[in-house]
């Protein structure tokens, strides 16, 4: 029986792709069952029994006599429709233009046109757009929320009502959900993971969110924890989580109570820009690592090492598993985590075996 329905899933989930490269389009008839049979190895019953679970979800019509139709409730090329993009700012810098920017470019391949609204980091506005978005009729909508932690149980219920999510960047705790995000973990431990290569053993991590309240510095966090263990290393009492409004001078006292500290891994450039600048007017020299690589930190002195995120990739690929899941709303949740890679920059210095430091290249 395992073997028949294994059988079963492989032509669900190839007819599923057609219909997602558009290899069968909507309205589009399907093969006949003896023609998908023979191509793909299968008896003729388990085509049919794959037909019926397609059908069962909304994927295809059958119509008796003619044959197995796509079902045509995917945008056409003469249908425009729109989705609700919820994002936590609109604000001219490069974070939010280059994710914007792959959303637009996904959905005009599919004539969608993205709603832009902006809930201005408040979880109360974040509900009510939503809700209003559901009441006007929309069931599909993109959500690039500042939160993992704050209305969890809301996100629940609104799927529960038949509202489709794709979150982008984080994503709410647990709760199965289609995500995209970048891949947090693997940014995080090899950015420690180099520090530790440049000598450096007190490495301190500031974030400026609580782990439990982001998904996207929980990951990194696990990162670093692992880049720091594998070496004995860890020590908690370096680790800096800041759920107020950040504060640059947070670091004088964190450098007064930790001497010994000679690198920091800031969770996010925002905040490792003032850092630096900061430092550099004080004439501190402590490595500090960044995350996002935002356009500025390539102008700093010194440049700011950093980790890269892909945020058209991130909004394009978001954009994107949205269409998947209008083309079939049944089909199982996905979470994506896009590869990032290190930006070695000047503000990394190299301790030798005397404790001195040395500037390192840029790479």
């Amino acid at each position: 029986m395992a073997y028949i329905n294994k059988q079963r899933d492989k032509i669900v989930n190839y007819i599923n792709n057609c219909i997602i490269d558009e290899r069968l389009r909507p309205g589009q008839k399907l093969p006949a069952e003896n023609t998908l049979a023979s191509s793909l190895g299968v008896s003729r019953v388990t085509v049919r029994r794959a037909l019926g679970i397609l059908e069962e979800s909304g994927t295809i019509v059958r119509i008796a006599n003619k044959g197995a139709f796509v079902k045509d409730n995917a945008p056409s090329e003469t249908q425009q429709i729109s989705v609700p993009f919820i994002a936590q700012d609109a604000q001219r810098n490069s974070r939010f233009l280059d994710i914007y920017s792959g959303v637009q470019d996904s959905f005009a391949r599919h004539n969608i046109q993205s709603l832009l609204s902006v809930t201005g980091f408040s979880a109360v506005k974040e509900r009510e757009l939503i809700l209003d978005f559901y009441q006007k009729g929309y069931r599909y909508m993109l959500l690039m929320s500042p939160f993992s932690d704050k209305n969890i149980s809301f996100y629940w219920s609104m799927m529960q009502k038949g509202v489709n999510f794709v979150f982008l960047d984080k994503r709410p705790l647990k709760i199965p959900c289609d995500s995209v995000a970048s891949n947090n973990f693997d940014g995080a431990y090899k950015a420690t993971s180099y520090l530790i290569s440049q000598g450096h053993k007190k490495i301190a991590l500031i974030s400026t969110q609580t782990f439990k309240s982001a998904t996207s510095n929980a990951e990194r966090f696990d990162g670093y924890c692992l880049a720091m263990k594998q070496q004995n290393l860890f020590d908690s009492s370096l680790v800096f989580e800041n759920p107020e409004m950040f504060d640059v001078n947070i670091i004088d006292d964190i450098l007064a109570q930790h001497p010994e500290i000679t690198a920091l891994f800031v969770l996010a450039d925002f905040a490792a820009i003032p850092i630096l600048k900061h430092l550099n007017e004080k004439n501190i020299k402590i490595s500090i690592f960044g995350f996002d690589n935002l356009r500025e930190t390539a102008n700093l002195i010194p440049a700011l090492s950093t980790v890269e995120q892909q945020f058209y990739q991130i909004g394009f690929n978001a954009a994107q598993l949205l269409y998947e899941r209008i083309i079939n709303p049944n089909k199982p949740f996905v979470t994506q985590a896009i590869p990032v890679k290190l930006i070695i920059r000047d503000s990394v210095y190299q301790i030798t075996k005397n404790h001195y430091y040395e500037q390192v290249s840029e790479k």
